[in-house]
């Protein structure tokens, strides 16, 4: 089992533990990785992307919505 974390470091607490601990439980040993996530001007779009993606999640669109029927109410 495998489960990926992206929080701040100032976010971690004995809470997150308790959260590793119930999720793993039963396990003999685990592994644990800690890495910093440097931001790259080439990754700046995509991030910026990610975000407004959460602030204004996608929507479902009916298959059968006619997109030019629209724009012709619109603009008649």
């Amino acid at each position: 089992m495998q489960t990926t974390y992206h929080i701040k470091a100032s976010d971690v607490n004995t809470s997150l533990i308790a959260d590793i601990k119930s999720q793993f439980r039963g396990e003999e040993v685990l592994t644990i990785t800690v890495s910093s996530e440097q931001t790259s001007e080439a990754l700046d779009p995509v991030y910026r992307f990610l975000e407004l993606e959460k602030k204004y999640p996608p929507k479902r669109v009916s298959n059968d919505l006619d997109f030019n029927s629209i724009v012709n109410e619109m603009n008649g």
